[in-house]
């Protein structure tokens, strides 16, 4: 949270959505102004993506949504919010996302070597599942499975110690991505050396028939067209 005179400001939540129409994305924001800044039109929020902004007046209201529009997939973003008056910008709050249909992941450990991971998408996502891997930090050995759906797999891992987990989108049987790099680190801890890795899934769906490998370097992913335009809407 920024502050300046008594005035307070910031980004509360988010939600990504995806248009299945246009195969486009939109973000909504929720934001949070405090009372003294919002008595008149005498402040005013912008939202910047790259060169792309649209100034809103505040009138009256603490919480207050602000929405982007015909986001191209496959993009890491970061949206700039301004807090204005007439003497210019007196506050400032910003915000990483991005554009692919796999936003998060769920985690946690089950004992023994054993790893629960849950996909968690963009809203309205209709994408197949997500490519998720496991690289332990000291050997480099890597652990990679599908998880189709909504439901959760659960992966034995066959060492001990700590891994990094990414995840790629997979969509009408491609992968894109990473959608998420650099997740969080997991320890694991086997209670015997000797463990091999499998794959219990767990999820009531269907599985796609999808077939994906994992190329030794990142997937290209074509860049969406420079003239593609992005709309800012808001209430």
């Amino acid at each position: 949270m920024a502050k300046f005179e008594n005035i307070t400001f910031n980004i509360k939540n988010y939600s990504v959505i995806f248009n299945e129409t246009s195969k486009n994305f939109h973000i909504t924001l929720t934001i949070k102004v405090n009372q003294d800044a919002i008595q008149s039109c005498r402040y005013s929020i912008d939202g910047r993506i790259g060169e792309v902004r649209h100034s809103k007046c505040l009138l009256g209201e603490e919480y207050d949504d602000f929405t982007v529009t015909d986001l191209p997939p496959y993009i890491k973003n970061t949206i700039v919010m301004d807090l204005n008056n007439n003497c210019g910008t007196v506050d400032n709050d910003a915000l990483d996302f991005t554009t692919y249909h796999v936003q998060n992941l769920t985690i946690s450990t089950e004992g023994n070597g054993s790893v629960s991971v849950q996909c968690v998408y963009a809203e309205s996502s209709t994408a197949d599942g997500c490519h998720v891997i496991f690289t332990h930090t000291v050997s480099g050995r890597n652990e990679s499975f599908n998880v189709t759906g909504s439901g959760n797999t659960i992966i034995s891992l066959p060492a001990s110690g700590s891994y990094t987990v990414i995840a790629f989108d997979i969509y009408n049987g491609s992968l894109y991505g990473p959608s998420l790099e650099h997740f969080k680190q997991v320890n694991v801890i086997l209670d015997s050396p000797d463990h091999s890795t499998t794959v219990y899934p767990t999820s009531t769906n269907s599985p796609p028939n999808v077939s994906v490998s994992v190329p030794p370097s990142p997937i290209d992913v074509e860049s969406p067209d420079n003239d593609s335009k992005i709309a800012i809407l808001y209430n």
